[in-house]
């Protein structure tokens, strides 16, 4: 389908704190020299394989999906280097070899992630998928490795076309799931949009089809319509002395269905599938450019978001407000400055964008993350994605695939009375991916858990004594008083 985008940025408006043409052209030229270092690794290495191209071909793919981003060239490498990894077919230590061990230590997290990809077949469940997303997220320790993942993911969901239905089914189910809840929480907007549509046209495909011929037909009307909003924001902010930068555009397939959902309307009476962006220069424009467009048209009262005052988990700020704008149709309209833009359109990505900055982008990709020293702008990142990756929690697997939710410091015994109350009463020894450990051993995120039982085993006393450290979650203490409690009674 079409998108059409119309922008008009204001006059003289000063572009956000731009590197120096020369600069980026050494900066990017330098990117692509590497880029092309890991193609040819690619190539040397396993022109054996009879899936080389394959390998190159979907390694391109996602490299060029995170070029757009504005991703570092560690970033791409990775992308690159995934598909021969995961295969088997290219060894990591040569990629720490020929690469560096930047993109090796960012590779061994991707790794781990596409290691995930039969478990995420059976995370159907709400609660399952949810657990998994935390999981993802955790196991990444840095965001790049989850955009990574959501490139590849995208490029799968193109790549599937010609697969089989039920296939193409359950790819798309686990992007609604997992990957696109993934993208809005790192606030990568781009991806999270192509994510959904990709899938729903697999889902749905019939639904789908009518929505985007529905938006196509109104192509030449949604045109105009456009234009004509975009021109009166232009000549009110100019007559209110506010420098902006306005776009329009139509709302994504996938929104616009969810709206229809939610809403129970057919497609001809969703009016607001027009949104508009004003972007402008500091946060009092923000507040100023509000007036002027509800001077313009009045507002729906109950539509209103104040996200700049108290900003959205993953960091997103902007105003939002929906006005009845020309001819009585409801319009949605974004405001905000434009460093918000780059974070709402890019999420994390935004922070290795050649425009913030070559130092505040070097200090990124190749210092901070690597090395835990912190600056402002690194640490107010790096708070957000923790917060997000719900650093308070592990997310464990057992020999089948189930995921078990558990506080950070939690032990084998914790585990096998979350797993079920039987477990943990009669455990009596635990592997941790297939090694065995003592029962008071600290868990970590990804890890598989085998717990050794006994037919006649029931809880020992020590498992309470906190100095021991045998158990650190309450519930699992308290099966363990109740059990010993019982045992007492029946004694006297």
């Amino acid at each position: 389908m079409n998108y059409d985008r119309i922008t008009m940025p204001g006059k003289a408006l000063p572009d956000s704190k731009d590197i120096p043409d020369a600069v980026q052209t050494s900066v990017r030229g330098a990117a692509l020299s590497s880029l092309e270092r890991v193609r040819t690794l690619v190539l040397t290495k396993v022109s054996e394989d009879e899936r080389v191209d394959e390998f190159t071909s979907r390694g391109t793919e996602a490299a060029e999906l995170l070029g757009e981003l504005g991703m570092d060239a560690e970033t791409r490498a990775v992308a690159l280097l995934l598909p021969a990894l995961d295969a088997g077919a290219l060894n990591p230590a040569t990629v720490e070899k020929e690469i560096g061990t930047e993109v090796a230590r960012l590779t061994q997290g991707a790794l781990r992630m596409a290691g995930l990809k039969d478990l995420r077949k059976t995370a159907t469940e709400r609660l399952q998928a949810n657990r998994l997303r935390h999981m993802l997220l955790t196991i990444a320790q840095d965001p790049r490795v989850v955009l990574v993942a959501l490139a590849h993911q995208v490029c799968a969901l193109r790549g599937a076309k010609n697969a089989p239905e039920q296939a193409r089914r359950v790819l798309a189910q686990e992007t609604l799931d997992i990957f696109a809840p993934l993208a809005n929480r790192l606030g990568v907007w781009q991806l999270k949009e192509r994510l959904e549509d990709l899938a729903f046209k697999y889902i749905e495909p019939d639904t789908y089809q009518r929505i985007a011929d529905g938006l196509d037909q109104r192509h030449t009307d949604r045109v105009r319509y456009i234009a004509q909003v975009v021109g009166q924001l232009r000549e009110e902010l100019d007559r209110a002395g506010i420098r902006a930068e306005i776009s329009g555009r139509p709302k994504h397939v996938y929104s616009v269905w969810k709206k229809m959902c939610q809403k129970g309307l057919d497609l001809s009476e969703v009016f607001d599938v027009l949104g508009f962006r004003i972007v402008v220069n500091d946060v009092s424009d923000c507040y100023a450019a509000l007036g002027v467009v509800h001077g313009l048209w009045e507002p729906i009262l109950d539509a209103f978001d104040d996200y700049i005052a108290k900003p959205k988990p993953n960091g997103y700020q902007s105003l939002h407000s929906a006005v009845i704008g020309p001819e009585g149709l409801t319009i949605e309209v974004q405001i905000r400055t434009f460093s918000m833009h780059r974070h709402a359109d890019l999420g994390v990505a935004a922070h290795w964008q050649y425009k913030e900055g070559l130092q505040e982008r070097i200090a990124w990709s190749r210092g901070f993350l690597a090395s835990g020293q912190s600056t402002p702008l690194g640490m107010d990142l790096i708070d957000r994605f923790k917060q997000a990756a719900f650093d308070d929690r592990i997310y464990v697997l057992t020999p089948q695939g189930r995921i078990i939710d558990l506080p950070i410091d939690a032990t084998p015994l914790d585990f096998a009375y979350a797993v079920h109350t039987e477990v943990g009463q009669r455990c009596r020894g635990a592997k941790v991916d297939g090694v065995m450990v003592p029962l008071t051993k600290t868990l970590a995120s990804g890890q598989q858990v085998e717990i050794l039982t006994a037919r006649e085993g029931h809880p020992s006393r020590d498992w309470l004594n906190p100095q021991l450290g045998y158990l650190k979650t309450a519930s699992a203490r308290a099966k363990v008083r109740r059990w010993l409690k019982q045992q007492d009674h029946e004694t006297q």
